[in-house]
């Protein structure tokens, strides 16, 4: 990781969870992190329990807004410069029928999972060129069910949500190698993890992953040497299965 030392990492959804753990991490490696979340309380306890070292600025951002990434993004090339690094972590989980209701919890998913992972990269490879990184690196937090169809699974929404973000991930490391720029892409796929997003499923004694468990894959994934691309890194517990 020295290699990141005093760079710049933008991490989305940074209030709890992954985001959180992975903040915890990378400013302990030596880089400013940018953490991003809809939760103001949740990134205004994080600032106060980290600032102690001046590499932590919270944003409340609601990454599905356009607006409200731009100015996030423009606070930090204001302040601190080029971003090298962007964790899309910001995403939800509901509850929902793909066939009847009203369809709610899916535009909430998209708009969150799969459009606001759009913005997010979007807006901040446009950074990227601009200020000509030598060096950058784009992590999709993904998950298993992106790899898969669950044939008992009432999430068939969030499902197809993480389907999508594993075809962004590889339409994003395309045109970025067709440019020829220095940014390598990640897509990470967890199994489940313990967060406030799967403690309903947590009760029944699945195995899980800690947030933390995450954020080293992570952390893996950005030691790389510049030639090599961590494409995709499937993780689960080890007592996990799950199958279609």
């Amino acid at each position: 990781m020295e290699r990141w030392i005093g760079k710049v990492a933008m991490v989305t959804g940074a209030a709890s969870g992954i985001g959180r753990a992975l903040t915890e991490d990378l400013i302990k490696h030596g880089m400013k992190v940018a953490a991003l979340d809809v939760s103001l309380d949740g990134i205004k306890k994080l600032e106060k329990e980290l600032n102690k070292t001046g590499s932590i600025k919270v944003l409340k951002c609601d990454v599905a807004k356009v607006d409200e990434v731009k100015a996030a993004i423009d606070w930090i090339e204001t302040n601190w410069g080029e971003i090298n690094v962007l964790v899309n972590n910001a995403g939800i989980l509901l509850k929902g029928p793909l066939t009847s209701g009203t369809g709610e919890e899916m535009s909430k998913m998209f708009e969150t999972n799969v459009i606001g992972l759009s913005i997010c990269t979007r807006e901040v490879t446009t950074v990227m060129r601009k200020r000509n990184v030598k060096m950058g690196h784009i992590i999709n937090i993904c998950s298993i069910l992106g790899h898969l169809l669950r044939r008992k699974s009432t999430f068939g929404a969030y499902t197809a949500t993480k389907h999508a973000v594993n075809a962004l991930t590889f339409a994003t490391r395309s045109e970025l190698i067709k440019e020829k720029l220095p940014i390598q892409v990640t897509s990470i796929s967890p199994g489940f993890v313990a967060s406030g997003m799967t403690k309903e499923f947590l009760s029944h004694g699945y195995p899980c992953l800690q947030p933390e468990d995450i954020s080293n894959c992570i952390v893996f994934a950005l030691s790389t040497p510049q030639n090599v691309n961590i494409s995709e890194m499937t993780v689960q517990s080890s007592e996990e299965v799950l199958t279609g």
